[in-house]
């Protein structure tokens, strides 16, 4: 399974675990929508699942980065790029 990891404003987040409902709602919403679009991707030499971060300064400007192979990095932004 893909781990999806929450970076907002230099605090690491879980979704489960937000006080603001709003805050909440984004996170959840896009923890789901990115295992939905990758959950079944591994790397097939390896078997390893991608590792995404979730980042931004705010909740208005978030980005992503992926972790593992080359290989699998150029799946899931291929993927998520939509």
């Amino acid at each position: 399974m893909a781990k999806i990891r929450f970076e907002i404003g230099g605090r690491k987040l879980d979704p489960c675990f937000v006080g603001n409902p709003m805050e909440k709602a984004v996170l959840l919403y896009l923890d789901r929508r990115i295992r939905r679009r990758i959950g079944a991707l591994r790397d097939p030499s390896t078997g390893k699942a991608p590792s995404v971060l979730v980042k931004g300064d705010d909740f208005e400007h978030l980005s992503y980065e992926v972790d593992g192979s080359q290989h699998i990095v150029e799946q899931v932004k291929a993927i998520l790029v939509v």
